[in-house]
This record gives structure tokens, C-alpha cells and sequence, in this order.
């Protein structure tokens, strides 16, 4: 019987604060060995300086601009081609996947109210799925992340190409200064961070309101959509066919909840979920507005398939300028876009690689902001590497999409099934918002995902290359988990702080069905001789419990469960790890 305390994360003695880690988990099999980390102490003049100067307050006015640039370049390129299926189909799609993300954003936006992880979905399925799946869903995040900031770069530096008038063989150069710009900005953090953030949001955001307030004059919908191409074309298969180019008008939106752990002053379960939650309606109305709007403009629908910057046309005749001139306007929103999923896949990787999930020196901070400027180096240089090949052999372009949002729906769909789990298993913790659609909200969101799936994997022409890709990098990640991550991993110190709970709640849980399947499978037999002989499955279990031990006022918990020994008056202060004899 081994006794480990849990110590607090912030102790105050005196005029002294000792942050001190809790515990450090390594996790084998049923094997737990645990570690304890010196204190560091720090003055509480130093911890104020620290707080108010280098790291400054998020609100959710920052979180709602962080997620208009991380997507707002979607509205600019690339959804258009789904106009070739008619406006109605992709009108109809558009509803769908916005639907399901603004379900999606509201049940994320309810577990974030009780567990504000900064590591995204893989920390949530972790405590549901289990670490493998957790891993998989981590990593496919990422490398959708890294992905998407290829494709934005390309289509950046294409339209940088376009307007200069500049030599296409330069490419490489102009993304890779791109990269060197965007990188030092994450990398700096602090007040540079946040004030490029809200400036390049706020100005991709206001261009989209200049576009569709300014073109209504134009705007003739019965005679450049209805009378101009079918409202339907291709049936079913046409449809499905479409069906994931929407998501482009949202991607991205979900990573918001990786700013978890940059609110400092204030409490991220509520800053962060109505962040979210208003970005994910904004980015709604922005896409049935530009859909709208773009479509209805002279010459017709009929054409805006074919364009590669679909509301050139429109400021066009806004400012009665060139094409080729308009495109100055689209760069704001699509340099914000690539700019943000940098943030996004670096603050993925670090939370895996704090986890031990990857490459101990992917979690390195810097000393003054704490940014993860390893992981977003190393990130920048695989999404880096996306942009070559994509340069030199160009048809790798026309199915880095479908890899993405494969890798995206499959992530979401988790993510789905966690918060049934969370709604279901851990109904007793605390939630300071509550998702007004519920379960039938996230059981929406599924489906409409899991049709994504099913319509990148057998309605695309790409001959399955999007689902052969992404199962070799699946394969790959496997063999590279079972052969050194799983014997490597551990908890955070983000999740020892904010996840540790569930997945004790979860072991307990999985204990008592272990128990009641045990005690169902044991079966009384007679053989031949009339000799009874009793049967039963045995196997090493593990279980997890939690003693009272009311040491000072501070509370790690607010909630009650049946299963665990503590209320909303004690704090966990103890677990008692204890090996059960397989013995009847």
C-alpha cells in the first residue's frame, strides 16, 4: 500500500509562494511509478510583476479575435469550388457544417467550463478513449494543423505573386520569409502576440464587412444565380462530393480552447467558452453573408467556381479597381489565417510533448513569455516542408485538403463521443456553462461529421488517396507509440492540474465494471462425476481510491462524486494506490 500526497499548486507562506508541481505520473500498462519536483520560491512582488508585465490579461474579446484570425481566410479562397455541385447543394451544406460546429463549439465550450485542458481534444480523449486513441487524436490535430498553414501559405504567396507581378521559381523564398515572420511573433508572445492578433482579426473581419455591405448594390440574385447554372447539379453524389468544402469557412475555430492556460487574470471556464462560442456564431454569419453576396455579383455564380480569388469580383466593384488590384484586400485575411494555425499546431505539439507523447525537447519554453518556441520551430519546419513539395510536384495540392479535413471530422467526432462521456460519467463535476442543445446537439454534430467522412473517403476523385494517406501516417504513429511512447508517457503538469480528477473518476469506473463483469462470468459447472468446479477469469487489477485528509483551507475540488471519497469541503490531498490479488 503506497501513500503519495498531492500537493498544492500554489502554497503561500508567509510573503513567499512556492509553485510546486503535484505529481508526475508514468504511466506502463498497470505499472504507476511516481516522481516528486523540487519547489521553486518566488517573492509575491516578483509573481505580480510577472503577471501583470510579461504575460498580459486575456479577455474574451482577444480569444473571439484569436479565432477570426485563425479562420476568417477561409471566407477569401478555396470554398468556391463547391459552387461546381450548384448554389443549393452547397448552400445546404454550408448549413449543415456550420450547424455542427456551432454544436460542436457548445459542447466543447461546456467541457471547457469544467476542464479547461489547453491541450485540445487529445487531452479529453485520453480520459474517455484512452491514451492510445488520445495519441492518435492528438496527432492527427496536429498534423491537420500543420497542413492547413501550408495550404494559407501557398495560397498567401501565390497571391503575393500575382499582384507583384513577381518570378513563380521565387515561391519557396517568399514562404519561407513568411514563416521566419510569423514564427518570431509566436515565439516573442506576450503583448506583441496579442496586439498583432486583435489588429490582423479585427481588420479580416471588418474587409468582409466592407465586401458584403458595399457589394449589395450589385446584387441581383435571380439574375446571376437562378438564372444562371441548376440549383442542384449531380444529385446526391454531387452533394457528397461537396460536402466537406464548407468546413473551410470554420476550420480551426476548435483549437481555441488551447488558450486555456493563457488567462491569467480571470477564470478560463467562462473567458474562454463565450470566446468561443461568439466566434463560432460570427464566423456563421460571415459565411452565409459571403456566400450570398459573392454568388449574387455579376457575372453569375456560373463563374465563381472557376475563380481563385472569389471576392476579387466584388471589391472590384467596390473600388472600381482591377481584379489584379483587389487582391491587396484578400492578403490581410489569409496572412491572418496562416499566422494562426501556427499558434494552433504549436501549442499542440507542446502539450503532447509535455506529456511525453513526443520528443521531451518539443515542450521547451522561453524564459521570458513561456511560449512553446521549440514546437513552433519545429512545427514551421515540417509545414515548411509541405510548401516545397507542394512547389516541385504540384498535384500533391489537390489532396492535402482531403487529408486535412479527414483527419479534422475524425478529431471532432471524438471529441463528440467525449462529451457524451463527460455528460454520462462525469455528470457530477462542476460546469459553469451548460450546452443549451445538449446531447442531441453533439449526436447532430457526429453524424453530419461522420458523413464528412464518408464523403472524403468515397466522393472525392482522388482514388482514396486522402484515406491511404492518412492511414499510413496512422500506422506509422502506431508503431512509433507502441515501440517507445507508450513507456515514455505521462501527465502534464496542465493535466496533474486539471485532468488528473477524470481519469480517476474514469479508472474507478472501469474498476467497478471490471468488478461486476468478473463477478458475472464466474460460472458453477458439474462434470461427469458430479464434481462442482468453479470458473472464473482472473487478471491483475489496479484501483484507485481517495481518503479524506483535510490539510488547509484552499479546495482542489468543487463537486461531489459517488464514487470517491471527498465532497466540495475537503480537498484531494491523498491516493492510495493498492494492488488486488487476483485470488478469489
Amino acid at each position: 500500500m503506497v501513500y503519495v500526497e498531492l500537493l498544492e499548486d500554489l502554497r503561500i507562506r508567509g510573503d513567499e509562494i512556492s509553485f510546486i508541481s503535484s505529481i508526475e505520473f508514468f504511466i506502463h500498462d498497470s505499472t504507476f511509478l511516481f516522481k516528486m519536483r523540487p519547489s521553486n520560491m518566488c517573492s509575491i512582488d516578483e509573481l505580480k510583476s510577472h503577471l501583470e508585465i510579461s504575460k498580459p490579461a486575456c479577455r474574451p474579446f482577444e480569444i473571439w479575435a484569436l479565432g477570426i484570425a485563425i479562420v476568417i481566410g477561409g471566407d477569401y479562397f478555396s470554398w468556391n469550388s463547391g459552387i461546381s455541385s450548384g448554389f443549393g447543394s452547397f448552400f445546404i451544406a454550408t448549413l449543415l457544417i456550420g450547424s455542427a460546429y456551432i454544436s460542436l463549439i457548445l459542447s466543447t465550450s461546456e467541457m471547457l467550463s469544467a476542464l479547461p485542458f489547453a491541450g485540445g481534444a487529445y487531452g479529453l480523449a485520453r480520459c474517455t478513449l484512452g491514451f492510445f486513441p488520445g495519441f492518435l487524436v492528438g496527432c492527427s490535430e496536429a498534423l491537420e494543423y500543420i497542413i492547413y498553414a501550408a495550404i494559407s501559405a501557398v495560397a498567401l504567396t501565390s497571391m503575393l505573386i500575382s499582384l507583384l507581378g513577381g518570378d513563380k521559381k521565387y515561391q519557396p523564398l517568399y514562404c519561407l520569409v513568411f514563416y521566419l515572420v510569423t514564427s518570431s511573433i509566436h515565439i516573442h508572445g506576450g503583448s506583441l502576440f496579442w496586439k498583432f492578433n486583435n489588429l490582423i482579426g479585427a481588420v479580416s473581419i471588418l474587409l468582409v464587412v466592407v465586401y458584403c455591405l458595399g457589394a449589395l448594390a450589385w446584387v441581383d440574385f435571380q439574375a446571376n444565380v437562378v438564372n444562371t447554372q441548376p440549383f442542384f447539379i449531380g444529385g446526391v453524389a454531387g452533394f457528397l462530393h461537396i460536402l466537406p468544402l464548407p468546413a473551410w469557412f470554420y476550420v480551426g475555430v476548435e483549437s481555441l480552447a488551447f488558450s486555456c492556460n493563457m488567462v491569467l487574470c480571470g477564470d478560463p471556464k467562462v473567458i474562454v467558452p463565450r470566446g468561443s462560442i461568439s466566434c463560432v456564431i460570427t464566423l456563421f454569419v460571415t459565411s452565409i453573408w459571403v456566400l450570398f453576396v459573392c454568388n449574387s455579383l455579376p457575372p453569375g455564380a456560373h463563374q465563381v467556381a472557376s475563380e481563385p480569388v472569389p471576392l476579387n469580383g466584388g471589391f472590384a466593384l467596390i473600388f472600381r479597381c482591377s481584379s489584379t488590384c483587389a487582391t491587396v484586400l484578400s492578403l490581410p485575411a489569409t496572412f491572418a489565417t496562416a499566422y494562426g494555425f501556427i499558434f494552433s499546431y504549436g501549442k499542440l505539439l507542446h502539450a503532447l510533448a509535455a506529456s511525453r507523447l513526443l520528443p521531451e525537447v518539443l515542450a521547451r519554453t522561453s524564459e521570458a513569455q513561456g511560449t512553446p518556441f521549440s514546437a513552433i520551430i519545429c512545427g514551421s519546419l515540417v509545414s515548411y516542408g509541405i510548401c516545397l513539395l507542394v512547389f516541385f510536384v504540384p498535384s500533391v495540392s489537390d489532396y492535402l485538403f482531403n487529408i486535412c479535413i479527414l483527419c479534422a471530422f475524425v478529431a471532432y467526432c471524438t471529441q463528440c463521443i467525449g462529451y457524451w462521456f463527460m455528460k454520462t460519467k462525469f455528470s457530477r463535476i462542476n460546469r459553469l456553462f451548460k450546452s443549451p442543445l445538449g446531447l442531441a446537439g453533439a449526436w447532430y454534430a457526429f453524424f453530419i461529421y461522420f458523413f464528412g467522412i464518408i464523403s472524403v473517403i468515397g466522393f472525392q476523385e482522388d482514388q482514396q488517396t486522402a484515406l491511404i494517406s492518412t492511414l499510413v501516417v496512422w500506422a506509422l504513429l502506431s508503431a512509433y507509440y507502441f515501440s517507445y511512447a507508450k513507456y515514455k508517457q505521462t501527465f502534464s503538469a496542465d493535466e496533474q492540474k486539471i485532468l488528473l480528477v477524470a481519469h480517476v473518476i474514469n479508472h474507478n469506473i472501469r474498476g467497478a465494471a471490471q468488478r461486476r463483469a468478473k463477478k458475472k462470468v464466474k460460472k458453477v459447472t458439474v462434470d461427469k462425476a458430479g464434481i462442482s468446479s468453479v470458473k472464473e477469469s482472473s487478471a491483475m487489477q489496479t484501483t484507485f481510491s481517495v481518503s479524506k485528509v483535510p490539510v488547509y483551507t484552499k479546495r482542489l475540488t468543487t463537486f461531489k462524486h459517488p464514487k470517491l471519497a471527498f465532497s466540495s469541503k475537503t480537498s484531494i490531498r491523498r491516493i492510495l494506490v493498492q494492488p488486488q490479488s487476483n485470488t478469489p
